[in-house]
């Protein structure tokens, strides 16, 4: 196992099932946000291919909190093909509404795959950045370790594997680390949101690049 994340340990959150959230310490009701109130938005790391061998895509829905708390509202981690991801998309989009989606710059074919869904709002291209496992994910180290990344309670059928690559996550040996450069991402975004991002796209954080543009 690595010593990066200790997802287990990290706060939790409550769908009150009425629009609002109840965020968690030990276990504990601290406060209840309304869903309206936080930033919900996506994140991708993508593959695209079904073989056996291939890697998979990492979709991963979140609410950011007025007070900076990260809630992971779903993960969706399997192998794609080159035209499966957009769709794959649009349908965590209609479930939860987001502003904006942040996405893994170069793919040959998103862009214009994903125009196609009305449900999957403003696009932002995220720039990978380092090539080095372990700096990309330091964002979400650094976030987990504050205690501000939230998992959600009961835990849902996607947990478990979440879980367990997250865990084992040591940034020089994984076969696998999708989920950890998607919540790599989101952690950074969230550090670098402004709160008024919520109604104007001027304030978007320095790693988004504009639009539904070329890569």
């Amino acid at each position: 196992e690595g010593d990066h994340f200790n997802p287990q340990r990290w706060p939790t959150w409550i769908d009150n099932s009425n629009g609002t959230y109840t965020i968690q310490e030990e276990g504990k009701a601290r406060k209840v946000v309304e869903a309206q109130e936080c930033i919900r938005f996506v994140t991708v790391d993508w593959a695209f291919s079904v073989k056996k061998a291939a890697d998979f895509s990492a979709i991963g829905a979140f609410a950011l909190a007025p007070d900076g708390e990260l809630l992971i509202l779903e993960v969706v981690n399997r192998r794609l093909g080159l035209h499966q991801l957009a769709p794959e998309i649009a349908n965590v989009c209609q479930r939860h509404l987001p502003a904006f989606v942040a996405v893994e710059s170069g793919h040959p074919s998103l862009r214009d795959d994903m125009v196609r869904y009305p449900s999957i709002p403003t696009v932002r291209w995220l720039s990978t950045g380092s090539k080095d496992k372990l700096v990309r994910a330091v964002p979400a180290v650094v976030k987990g370790a504050s205690g501000e990344i939230y998992r959600p309670i009961p835990s849902p059928l996607w947990w478990s594997d979440y879980e367990s690559q997250v865990k084992s996550f040591n940034g020089l040996t994984d076969e696998k680390d999708d989920q950890v450069d998607m919540t790599a991402y989101a952690s950074q975004i969230a550090r670098e949101l402004k709160p008024h991002a919520r109604t104007t796209s001027e304030h978007w954080p320095d790693m988004l690049t504009e639009g539904r543009t070329p890569f």
